[in-house]
Order: C-alpha cells, then sequence, then structure tokens
C-alpha cells in the first residue's frame, strides 16, 4: 500500500514538472535568444546571465557597478563569478520586482559586498516582506513569503545617484504591484515587464506570472508616452535578448 502511495506521489511530481516545464517553453519561445554575460550597448550595461534569466550591471565608475536584480541561484554563482573575473565591486542593488528568479540571489551578493545596498519600488516591499502574496495564477499559488531582504523604498520618477551614474526609476505596474524599470546610461532595464520577441516586436508579461495583464501593458503604453526618443537607445529584458529602443515598439505592445 505504501509503495503504491510513493508511486502514484512520484508520478504526480513529474506530471507537474513535466507541466511547468512545457508551460515555461510555450511562454518563451517566441523571446529573442538571451547572450551570454558580457557587455550590451557599446559598454553601457553588462548583461549577467543565469540561466533562463539575466541580471543586469551598471558600470558607474572605477571598476565600480549597481546591479538590477540577482538572479534565481541562492549562491549568485554566476553573477559572482563574473564581477570577480572582472574584479568589479558591487555598490548598490536595484530591483525591478520580488519574484523570486529576481531576489534570490541577493542575500549572497551582499554577503559579497556588504556595503551594497538594496533598493525596490516601496509598493513592492510588502510582496519582499510576506506581508502580501502575488496575485498571478502561477506566482498566487505560492502564498506569501518573506525574502529575508531588507530594501530601502523608491518611488515612481525617482533619481539615485550612484558613483558616476544617475539612476532614475519608473514604476510600471501591472506583472507586480510594484514592478519597476530602470532608465541608466541610455539603458532602459525592463526586468519582467515585458519580453523581446524573436520577429522584433515587444510581448506584454506572460499572463500566468502576471498580477493584472491589463494593467501592465497600459503602464508600458504610459512609459512609451513620457520618454523621449534620446533618453533610451537599449532595451534590457530579464528573459530575453536586449533590443535596440524603439518607443514605438513599446507603445504598440502586443498583448
Amino acid at each position: 500500500m505504501l509503495k503504491r502511495v510513493l508511486l502514484v506521489v512520484a508520478s504526480l511530481t513529474i506530471v507537474v514538472v513535466v507541466g511547468v516545464v512545457v508551460l515555461m517553453m510555450s511562454i518563451f519561445a517566441g523571446n529573442a535568444p538571451m547572450p551570454d554575460s558580457g557587455p550590451i550597448a557599446g559598454g553601457k550595461a553588462i548583461l549577467l546571465k543565469d540561466g533562463f534569466v539575466a541580471a543586469f550591471a551598471i558600470p558607474t565608475g572605477n571598476h565600480h557597478v549597481a546591479l538590477v536584480d540577482c538572479g534565481n541561484d541562492v549562491e549568485a554563482t554566476s553573477l559572482l563569478t563574473y564581477v570577480r573575473a572582472q574584479q568589479l565591486v558591487v555598490d548598490g542593488i536595484f530591483l525591478t520586482h520580488a519574484h523570486t528568479d529576481h531576489i534570490t540571489g541577493c542575500a549572497a551578493i551582499q554577503r559579497a559586498f556588504p556595503g551594497a545596498f538594496l533598493a525596490a519600488n516601496t509598493l513592492e516591499l510588502p510582496t519582499l516582506t510576506g506581508q502580501a502574496p502575488f496575485h498571478g495564477l502561477l506566482t498566487g499559488m505560492a502564498g506569501a513569503k518573506d525574502s529575508g531582504l531588507v530594501a530601502k523604498p523608491l518611488h515612481d520618477g525617482e533619481e539615485t545617484i550612484v558613483g558616476e551614474v544617475t539612476v532614475k526609476a519608473f514604476a510600471v505596474p501591472g506583472h507586480t504591484a510594484g514592478s519597476m524599470m530602470y532608465l541608466a546610461n541610455g539603458v532602459l532595464f525592463v526586468g519582467d515587464a515585458a519580453n523581446g520577441g524573436a520577429d522584433g516586436h515587444i510581448e506584454a508579461p506572460p499572463r500566468p506570472f502576471s498580477d493584472d495583464r491589463v494593467q501592465a501593458i497600459a503602464s508600458l503604453q504610459t512609459l512609451a508616452k513620457s520618454l523621449a526618443a534620446n533618453e533610451v537607445n537599449t532595451f534590457a529584458f530579464a528573459h530575453s535578448g536586449p533590443m535596440t529602443a524603439d518607443l514605438t515598439k513599446l507603445l504598440a505592445v502586443r498583448p
């Protein structure tokens, strides 16, 4: 009897895992391929690949950087390997949102660089600290969970000076309540607020992982109208390759 129960549990686990893998493949199959870790946008940013997700480093002067997100690995192995190989110092981390594939490596990075600050949209702090759950079809199933991270709050339009660079924050609610994009060195760090399609279009964030996809699309369109074309030269996505910036594509985001 016990053996039969264990067999059933194992079978169900396999079905769930396979289902999640198939779902992930179907969602991200049309994205522009993500390159390996290295400089993008003429060296204005550095892509740090961590499996299926990318974090980014913003050069801020004299081998110092600020990170955008921390990846999915609890040890931040790929990120720290690249940072150490290039003899970089991390001064701070800007979170696009609090989904686990973007924050899991933050504790390891802060252990490696104890002086590095952590910052996030003030509206994302409840989910970061476990006071509120996400509301996406899949992300909501996990319930509220405290990440253990302490972040200083940022507001829409707020600018933060890190070394020689100014990082400007833009609230883009929808994928999560506190989703944030960041603009620095002409690169717009999108997070999961959108994805770059292999055909050159910009895709709205996947519905199963988003709190409110309709709001997410409206946020992208509002941001596109507020930015000047000469402000942005590159879109940097978390789950697809970077794209030369074109605000008309952001305005015409594909639902």
